[in-house]
């Protein structure tokens, strides 16, 4: 390729310099855009997630959680209730429909979570036996409300 100086540039040449400039433009300007297109779209798909995800967190049925703490003796079934709620909202953020509210946890106004789901041990809490004996699977001793753990929204083991 010849290096042409303003002296010696002829019309033909410079117009062809002018047709490459323009087309180098246009190439880098459909570059530009399609990669435009692609984060318009990796957003909107993000958008719709974000969405979808957020009307999961509003369907989550209301906790006994927005009434004020109550007395001392009373705040272990509180704070388990407050775990089973934050539960249900990070189960609703990873893609999970909610379960309705339990009726029982309704009629009683307590929040009850099995120690042995808060730890881990869903099989515990859905056996008939017990460390002390037999026992109710899944329901609060003294209410009967049902434990809110994901594990027993089916019916079945998690």
């Amino acid at each position: 390729m010849t290096r042409h100086t303003a002296d010696t540039i002829t019309d033909d040449a410079l117009d062809a310099l002018y047709e490459q400039l323009d087309a180098a433009e246009e190439s880098e300007a459909q570059q530009q855009l399609a990669t435009a297109r692609e984060a318009f779209a990796t957003a909107t798909t993000r958008a719709a997630r974000a969405e979808a995800a957020l009307a999961r967190v509003r369907a989550v049925p209301d906790h006994p959680l927005t009434q004020p703490a109550p007395p001392d003796h009373e705040q272990v079934g509180y704070v388990k209730g407050w775990m089973a709620a934050s539960a249900a909202y990070l189960a609703a953020l990873d893609g999970e429909q909610p379960a309705p509210a339990p009726a029982a946890t309704d009629a009683t106004g307590h929040t009850y979570l099995s120690t042995g789901c808060l730890h881990g041990h869903h099989d515990y809490c859905q056996n008939h036996t017990g460390k002390s004996g037999s026992k109710t699977p899944a329901q609060c001793k003294f209410c009967a409300a049902p434990c809110t753990c994901h594990c027993h929204q089916d019916g079945g083991q998690p």
